[in-house]
């Protein structure tokens, strides 16, 4: 996810990211590319309502977060287990 989160910065894309909190080495390196990382899984992450979201596939139903983002019909990918 770090990978990709970069590759669309680079592209110039707005990104953000959400997750447990401070799991290096992806925390350092997100932080590295200057992409700001909010801890926790809440509704309230999806303001400004993003134009996309990618979800991990660490996440599923019953998740704040993916419960909000389904409620408001915000579009997103979801990635695909190993």
């Amino acid at each position: 996810m770090a990978s990709l989160a970069g590759m669309l910065r680079d592209a110039g894309y707005l990104v953000t990211g959400i997750g447990p909190g401070d799991l290096p080495p992806m925390s350092t390196l997100l932080a590295e590319l200057g992409i700001p990382v909010m801890a926790g899984f809440r509704g309230e992450n999806l303001e400004p309502r993003p134009d996309l979201v990618v979800v991990g596939n660490a996440v599923s139903r019953g998740n704040p977060e993916v419960e909000a983002l389904l409620a408001a019909a915000i579009p997103y990918a979801r990635c695909p287990r190993r």
